[in-house]
């Protein structure tokens, strides 16, 4: 039990945190127990003078509590009760005192930027203890001339300009004044630097219409908030977003129609390279490419949707997708110099393996050329990735993913021997049209050997081609296929199938043939097959065969290519340069690129850089269309640009 007559103080707190010397504070409370009402507070074994008041025997506060008398350091409180005319007093709580002469700065933060620049400005914030009402803020000891708002905690300058400041380290304080005299914080250091000159690497878009004001990103370095753009003389207020990036907005009826050159220059003087930003009449829309490239039908005219990534040119929300004359669909997303647009289209108007010709009509009726998009009729379903690979036969619990094609809800699963129940989901913008997902229990499966096959089986009783995953009990497997994708136009394709298990008398067969196969090891073969020959946009199977042996199911995609992302400009004028930069999905080197009858090799595989300067000498107004043939004989979809009339950029 304590003793009750004993004042304990628990805490000491103040109206405004830490204690400080000359100070003047709202209250100072003790909290504690058994403070009689008429306790005395002393501080330093001295009473306490001012007024205190007693709240219930738990808190004591005194108000207006000035520390103007205290030196800096420990000081000692004691509460003291008289009770009966005999004096019990607590024991000593220490309060340390730091100096309220002297501020100390914790950091400064500075903004836009944490980096400061020769020529600039920026917000600086000073966080700060114990700065006095009106502080003074010094850099390299000389007081700052601006708008300083001061605080105890916090000081602000709103425009702190580096104008007239050299490169290197500088110092800031803060200084109060008390009585006449100045009381300086410790140095914090900041660096200015000497900006790099601005690099431009991007504009989003880098090609805009004449009918409509755009926004325009522009990607590089060495940007700052006082960076200004220039397209041509004409210089544009720049929204600054980071040192990276910085955002325009572009009036087409004041800079013009044609190719016009941009650069960066910031405050210094110092200015960057230069981008073009094609304004380019409204000649209509094009289409480069589809995705996915092909996809397949099953059945007669079945009623379907798919989804299409139309790659292109202003192309509009609410465009109507062609199949020959056959409307089959609606645009409900625009395409952009980044992203594709997007269609859903019916499926019904397929019904046999074929190359469609495609075309999209914008609601202002000018409609695009025509690409092609590779139809495939499906006699059965086909397996085309199974997840795992590999089971256990004595788990109790797997969960199976396949991936497949000409399936549908009412199609049958078969693990062995074993239909199990799974459930089927469609998919789209896939060359997978829907995926199964089963939960076995391979310990009740019906399996024979180390090997499983599994089979798809349509309600009209088609039976896809077996997909084998190995059990970890087979030393004869395939692991996996290196590389998993390959392109259409590539002519050296080599492919490497890892596993265990393999000897010198192993062959590899690709969708059931035969094909030359070099034994580097026991755990991986390598094989070069002519991929002209094989489809695309679909998955291969691999299987590697040594006498009797069979492998479990391997599999490879090549893509149908190459796929145009983006092509700057999309507008070219009779007489002009010609310059044309095309980006590519699905490429490879050593095709060439069929224009205006003539053929230019390519030489880069996911950026293509032509110049078609002499061919617009003599070329006429209108629509042309382009394809990339490679050695092998594929080509790819057809795109298109348009050739305006002759205007001097």
């Amino acid at each position: 039990l304590q003793d009750g007559r004993v004042p304990l103080i628990q805490s000491v707190t103040t109206s405004n945190g830490a204690l400080f010397t000359n100070r003047t504070y709202t209250y100072l409370r003790i909290y504690g127990l058994y403070f009689q009402p008429d306790a005395t507070v002393l501080f330093d074994g001295v009473p306490y003078k001012g007024t205190v008041q007693i709240d219930q025997g738990r808190q004591i506060f005194l108000y207006q509590f000035f520390t103007q008398s205290f030196q800096p350091g420990s000081h000692t409180v004691t509460v003291r009760n008289v009770i009966g005319g005999k004096t019990y007093t607590s024991k000593v709580y220490t309060l340390n005192m730091s100096d309220g002469s002297k501020p100390k700065i914790k950091y400064v933060r500075f903004s836009p930027s944490s980096q400061l620049y020769e020529g600039e400005v920026y917000q600086a914030t000073i966080t700060v203890d114990n700065a006095l009402t009106g502080a003074k803020v010094l850099v390299d000891g000389v007081e700052y001339p601006g708008t300083v708002q001061s605080a105890q905690t916090v000081i602000l300058i709103p425009q702190f300009s580096t104008k007239g400041m050299t490169v290197g380290t500088h110092v800031f304080q803060v200084r109060n004044v008390i009585n006449g005299t100045f009381f300086d914080s410790n140095p914090y250091q900041f660096s200015i630097r000497r900006r790099q000159p601005p690099r431009l690497y991007s504009l989003t878009p880098a090609t805009i219409s004449t009918k409509q004001i755009t926004t325009v990103q522009i990607r590089g370095s060495f940007f700052s908030a006082t960076s200004k753009v220039f397209i041509g003389t004409t210089a544009l207020k720049a929204t600054f977003v980071s040192s990276s990036t910085l955002s325009i907005q572009v009036e087409p009826t004041v800079i013009g129609e044609g190719v016009h050159r941009l650069y960066v220059q910031n405050v210094d003087g110092q200015k960057s390279n230069e981008l073009t930003l094609s304004v380019l009449p409204n000649l209509g829309p094009l289409l480069w490419g589809i995705s996915p490239a092909s996809f397949v039908v099953s059945g007669n005219g079945a009623l379907g949707s798919q989804q299409l990534q139309l790659y292109g040119y202003q192309i509009q929300t609410g465009a109507q997708v062609y199949f020959g004359t056959q409307l089959i669909g609606t645009v409900h997303s625009p395409s952009s110099q980044t992203t594709p647009a997007r269609a859903s289209i019916s499926t019904q108007f397929f019904t046999k393996t074929e190359v469609a010709a495609i075309s999209v009509k914008n609601p202002d009726g000018k409609i695009t050329n025509t690409s092609e998009l590779w139809i495939q009729k499906l006699t059965k379903p086909e397996v085309y990735s199974v997840s795992p690979n590999v089971i256990s036969t004595t788990a109790t619990n797997v969960q199976l993913n396949l991936y497949v094609r000409g399936a549908t809800t009412s199609s049958k699963l078969y693990v062995g021997n074993t239909q199990v129940q799974a459930t089927f989901t469609p998919v789209t913008l896939s060359v997978y049209t829907g995926r199964f997902r089963a939960n076995l229990n391979p310990s009740t499966l019906a399996v024979s050997g180390d090997y499983i096959p599994i089979v798809i089986e349509n309600i009209d009783g088609s039976k896809s081609q077996p997909f084998v995953i190995a059990t970890t009990a087979s030393a004869f497997r395939v692991s996996y296929v290196s590389p998993s994708q390959m392109n259409i136009g590539a002519t050296i394709s080599q492919i490497t199938v890892r596993g265990s298990g393999f000897s010198s008398a192993a062959v590899v067969y690709l969708d059931g043939q035969a094909v030359p196969t070099l034994y580097s090891s026991s755990s991986y073969l390598r094989v070069t097959p002519d991929l002209g020959k094989l489809n695309p946009d679909v998955y291969h199977y691999v299987e590697v065969r040594d006498g009797q042996k069979r492998s479990n199911t391997g599999i490879f995609r090549i893509n149908r290519g190459p796929l145009v992302r983006n092509i700057t400009p999309p507008v070219l004028y009779v007489g002009g340069n010609g310059l044309l930069k095309m980006q590519l999905l699905y490429s490879v080197t050593g095709g060439t690129l069929e224009i205006f009858g003539k053929s230019f090799p390519l030489f880069g595989s996911s950026v293509v850089n032509v110049s078609l300067a002499s061919e617009l000498l003599t070329a006429k107004p209108g629509l042309q269309t382009f394809q990339f043939t490679f050695p092998n004989g594929q080509k790819s979809s057809t795109g298109a640009i348009h050739i305006a009339p002759a205007k001097t950029p």
